[in-house]
């Protein structure tokens, strides 16, 4: 195998839908105009190997594509998915001077979308359900930030030049070797990416390249 991994980084991210933040698994995650690719977890986070020339291609049974290039400086990726079923309405409501132009989509659970209602301008009877959907997705955001974190303190240990090195230098593999053995880690120990102990996802990885690595020899 070539040196692969040369000018190569390990990207992370998460694939959310676009509308509720709920984490999407299994999502397809493919290198533009190449046949290396991955999937989402079932949290809906991914792992690649991509340089900073690449393009990302995600997609998913029922939603539209997103191509999103690759950018070194995010340390995380956050990638929203839109459903392609999602039709938008214009409904435009006037009573006695009461004017709402309000868009949403089709109820799932409904054969007809029903309007919103305003009876008068005084103590108007507008059906405001459609905007507790806000605060839910604020809350669902809140906790997708908190993952988000948890995983950053694992990226920013695994894509330290500095730890790759002394990794590398410290159990005789080479970059294309340590990020194999990491894609590995990955798969087995995907929990520790979400560990907020620094010290616990360090000892973890170094024993994990340890036993690895003499596997190997």
């Amino acid at each position: 195998m070539a040196n692969w991994a040369h000018g190569q980084k390990l990207i992370q991210g998460m694939v959310v839908d676009s509308l509720t933040l709920n984490n999407l698994p299994a999502v397809n995650v493919k290198i533009k105009n190449t046949n290396r690719g991955t999937s989402t977890n079932p949290n809906g986070i991914f792992t690649i190997l991509a340089s900073e020339k690449d393009t990302l291609v995600f997609s998913y049974i029922g939603y539209s594509k997103a191509v999103v290039p690759v950018n070194y400086d995010d340390e995380t990726m956050f990638v929203r998915l839109t459903e392609e079923s999602l039709m938008l309405k214009e409904v435009v409501i006037k009573d006695q001077g009461f004017h709402i132009v309000q868009k949403y989509p089709k109820s799932p659970t409904l054969t007809t979308t029903k309007p919103l209602k305003a009876r008068s301008t005084v103590g108007v009877g507008v059906n405001f359900a459609y905007f507790s959907k806000l605060e839910k997705e604020k809350r669902k955001l809140v906790k997708v930030m908190a993952d988000n974190e948890k995983v950053k303190i694992y990226l920013d240990i695994v894509t330290n030049p500095d730890f790759r090195s002394d990794v590398m230098e410290r159990y005789t593999i080479s970059e294309e070797r340590f990020y194999d053995i990491l894609a590995v880690y990955n798969e087995k120990n995907r929990e520790i990416m979400y560990s907020s102990n620094k010290g616990l996802i360090m000892n973890s990885l170094l024993s994990f390249f340890q036993n690895a690595s003499a596997q190997k020899k």
